[in-house]
């Protein structure tokens, strides 16, 4: 977020507010045939190719009117031409998420979100929303979506971080309980467990004093997931299991301990 502040302050090209949007949150639960895996054997770099256009869509504002020190807001994110449906969703949950961290409540477009926030924003206030494509393929296109708020006057700003993992033939989210096979919950949880104690080992406050760092920052499982060629990425915010200065925590669990944990659609083919 640092490096995305620092291009932010440069000046970034301005751009049309996005549209008011249409399309609900909720989104339907696929069932993938279990004989077409939605995991190509490729690399990232290889199948991405295949994967959702995108086009950037980059802005940085200053209240209108401000004079001197002004609230700023953000946007570096991404449309998807042809795919309005993943457009739509991925803006409605930055929305969602920037909703959150300000307390406002219904909310439902970028025009309303930016009124809000001017109405209620200190002369310092910075609200960045953002998105990119960690992995994409033909067939899914995973979206990590973060905000970053800064309140006058607060210690730090706070970023809060998630994966939407998309369906590209379905049109719909693909959540963790798509992907996991029947009664494979608590397997799962057991080799998040796995992966979060092999973090545990390359985090010096853990190294130095194990019992007390587990005493303040306890392990906790997450639905917070993300496909990738390698394996499940697992995305921790601040403060859920290790301190600010940690940032947002990255656990990956490979496909190799996942055979008979995901169904055989999000298995690599």
């Amino acid at each position: 977020m640092r490096t995305l502040l620092t291009e932010q302050r440069r000046g970034l090209p301005m751009v049309a507010a996005w549209a008011i949007l249409s399309l609900g949150l909720s989104a339907c639960s696929t069932t993938p045939s279990p004989e077409s895996s939605l995991i190509p054997a490729q690399t990232d770099q290889i199948s991405s190719r295949d994967g959702a256009f995108t086009q950037a869509q980059k802005y940085l504002r200053s209240k209108p009117g401000c004079h001197g020190t002004c609230p700023r807001l953000g946007m570096d994110a991404l449309v998807f031409p042809g795919k309005q449906a993943l457009t739509n969703t991925v803006q409605a949950l930055l929305i969602k998420q920037a909703s959150a961290d300000l307390d406002l409540h219904g909310i439902q477009s970028l025009e309303q979100l930016e009124q809000a926030y001017w109405q209620k924003a200190g002369s310092r206030d910075e609200l960045i929303l953002a998105a990119r494509t960690p992995y994409r393929n033909a067939a899914i296109t995973v979206v990590e979506l973060s905000s970053y708020y800064y309140p006058t006057s607060a210690a730090h700003g706070m970023t809060h971080v998630q994966y939407l993992n998309w369906d590209n033939q379905a049109n719909r989210r693909i959540t963790l309980a798509d992907m996991l096979a029947p009664n494979q919950q608590a397997n799962f949880e057991a080799l998040l467990r796995q992966a979060h104690q092999q973090w545990l080992k390359s985090n010096q406050d853990a190294i130095d004093d194990p019992a007390n760092y587990l005493r303040m920052w306890p392990f906790q499982a997450t639905d917070n997931v993300g496909l990738s060629d390698q394996g499940l990425v697992i995305k921790y915010n601040s403060y859920d299991i290790a301190p600010y200065s940690a940032g947002q925590p990255s656990l990956l669990i490979p496909y190799s301990q996942l055979r008979t944990v995901l169904r055989p659609a999000y298995l690599p083919s």
